[in-house]
């Protein structure tokens, strides 16, 4: 039985206040396509299926539409979790009414017992394979020794040894039961050794679970980062990634969706989505940039441009880049300035807006209107580069 392993679609998401329907329409129709072509019998879902608790009615049309077109292009079950950015009683409320269309939908996990087993079975009746449908662990499913007043590290970890043992228990009882059959699971969580792609601090403010003390799927289909890779060991972990490029630093991440075969689940196909909506990073002086921006005009597709200055400071960047882009498809999303602003201080120009500005040179003109003691200024200036250092640092291998 061959099954799609893709995750975190986060629809219903915005780019820079960009709508980006039409980029998901296509991309779900051409994932349709896949499906049918490679006689796709089976998908995951693994988790953020949406972007927002509450999505927009035009994200949940969107869904619903894609889980019954799969349906008639041959898919016999999906199965469906939810991530850190899915409602659970979002996802569950249609449970029933989809489970006619053999949809397994688990935004959260029962406290006793496994209930989220799904059986993926052979036009004949037979097990192809089992799947323990794992979604995003919260505290309270799975936390009973919660102690006040624990320190950061110490629950991190807490919450790692229960993850890995929830893991292993459902693991433990799959295996007694269909011992014969492949085991998969399914997952939504930061791998300590996964590569994120996004501008974030942290991986959903999840610490990093390692993977070493993982029970010995047959398959394990993950999401939460968006960088599509192997999760290390045991080895047949992976990430699919996410659906679309979701920020510029995605911008070098070929997005993809895995294949798998009950038959051989160590052979993992790659599928490269196709982009519907190009997105590309240049870079730098001012001369350098008009040069580029022209040749891409040339071009003459829709291309989304965050511009990074690496000469002079420019105050008015973002309105130069917005001039070369007039008359254009290319439509300019942001800039940046690499040099520091020579004057942080003064008075802005009224053409400078937020994105003209290092976070740091930020900080510092909210500073100034403080009225504390510069030795307490120093003080708290201090705090925070070490705040942006640890960030940056973290930026390198962490996503929300």
């Amino acid at each position: 039985m061959k099954i799609l392993h893709t995750s975190d679609w986060h629809l219903g998401s915005a780019f820079e206040s960009r709508t980006r329907q039409e980029e998901y329409e296509k991309t779900l129709d051409w994932m349709l396509g896949c499906i049918a072509e490679n006689g796709i019998r089976a998908v995951i879902i693994a988790g953020d299926v949406f972007d927002t608790s509450m999505p927009p009615s035009s994200a949940a049309r969107m869904y619903y539409n894609f889980l019954l077109k799969a349906g008639r292009a041959g898919v016999k079950d999906i199965v469906v979790i939810a991530g850190n950015h899915d409602s659970p009683m979002y996802l569950e409320a249609p449970g029933e009414l989809l489970k006619m269309l053999n949809v397994h939908v688990f935004g959260s996990i029962k406290q006793d017992g496994f209930d989220n087993i799904v059986e993926l079975k052979e036009e004949d009746g037979s097990i192809a394979a089992v799947v323990c449908a794992v979604p995003f662990l919260r505290e309270r499913d799975i936390r009973r020794d919660f102690v006040p007043g624990e320190e950061t590290r110490e629950h991190s970890r807490a919450m790692e040894k229960a993850t890995q043992q929830y893991f292993s228990d459902i693991y433990a009882y799959a295996k007694a039961k269909y011992p014969d059959a492949p085991i998969i699971g399914t997952g939504h969580f930061y791998a300590a050794a996964g590569k994120t792609s996004g501008f974030y601090g942290n991986a959903g403010n999840q610490a990093g679970v390692e993977m070493a003390a993982f029970p010995a799927f047959d398959y394990l289909a993950l999401g939460h980062l968006h960088a599509p890779q192997p999760a290390g060991k045991p080895g047949n972990a992976h990430y699919s990634g996410s659906l679309l490029q979701m920020s510029f630093a995605d911008v070098d991440n070929n997005k993809k969706i895995l294949m798998l075969d009950t038959g051989s689940l160590q052979n993992i196909q790659e599928i490269p989505i196709p982009p519907f909506q190009k997105m590309l990073k240049i870079s730098g002086n001012l001369e350098q940039l008009a040069s580029r921006i022209d040749e891409l005009k040339a071009i003459g597709e829709s291309i989304w441009i965050y511009a990074s200055n690496t000469g002079e400071y420019c105050p008015s960047l973002h309105s130069r880049i917005s001039a070369a882009c007039d008359d254009s498809p290319l439509i300019p999303i942001g800039c940046k300035n690499m040099a520091p602003n020579p004057n942080p201080l003064k008075e802005p120009s009224k053409d400078l807006t937020l994105k003209s500005y290092t976070p740091e040179q930020v900080f510092l003109m909210l500073l100034d209107k403080i009225q504390e003691p510069q030795e307490i200024k120093d003080s708290v200036l201090a705090a925070f580069r070490e705040a942006a250092a640890s960030l940056e640092a973290n930026e390198k291998g962490e996503e929300a």
